[in-house]
């Protein structure tokens, strides 16, 4: 059902907030997807989204927090040309990713970074274990970039370099790192082959996405 004057029902409303959230989608696509003009359509999508954001119980478990920037209008049009977007990169028990997206807002800049921390609830800073950062040093004060006892941190540079180009002695000391986390049958590589992990694919546009014509 679509509410009074709605030009999109609250299912189609519901689809094309989670394709933005899951997908690498655009409000243009999604619109054309529905048969509505853009503004028709982000108007619905962002009342929804805004509606979603208010709800505190979706930054529960999150244990992995990315961040990183985005262009998002042309440099001839007003200032803030960026945005810092944070999204929840925890894994499932079984080591799949299903990234879903968090917040995002005006600036990039760890002052915006650290703004968009401070305005979050009670116990959810420390409830993220990892940051997995932009390059761009300004997001460097949300957390730490690595240290000397994470076993990750311990092999950076051999990480940095193709496996041709490393002598037996890196081989064996990064496969010493990576074994333990290794599930049976299993690589903990989200959408690989053998990975076991279910590729997050939004479902398909629902019927009647538009409410009847009155």
């Amino acid at each position: 059902m679509a509410p009074p004057r709605a030009a999109l029902t609250v299912r189609a409303v519901q689809w094309a907030t989670d394709a933005l959230s899951y997908d690498d989608t655009t409000v243009s696509a999604l619109a054309r997807h529905l048969g509505v003009a853009w503004h028709t359509a982000w108007t619905a999508i962002e009342a929804e989204a805004k509606a979603r954001i208010a709800q505190p119980e979706r930054l529960a478990r999150v244990k992995m927090l990315g961040v990183d920037e985005h262009i998002w209008r042309p440099s001839r049009i007003g200032a803030d040309r960026a945005v810092t977007i944070m999204v929840d990169l925890t894994r499932d028990q079984d080591g799949c990713l299903h990234a879903r997206l968090l917040d995002a807002v005006v600036g990039r800049s760890g002052a915006a970074y650290k703004a968009w921390l401070q305005a979050q609830p009670d116990g959810f800073t420390a409830a993220v274990e990892q940051a997995a950062l932009d390059p761009f040093r300004g997001y460097a004060n949300a957390g730490h970039r690595g240290r000397k006892d994470d076993p990750l941190y311990q092999i950076r540079g051999i990480l940095r370099h193709g496996v041709e180009h490393l002598t037996e002695r890196q081989q064996s000391k990064s496969h010493g790192v990576w074994r333990p986390a290794t599930r049976t049958a299993k690589s903990t590589w989200p959408g690989s082959a053998t990975s076991g992990c279910a590729l997050s694919i939004t479902p398909a546009r629902p019927e009647a996405a538009r409410s009847p014509s009155r």
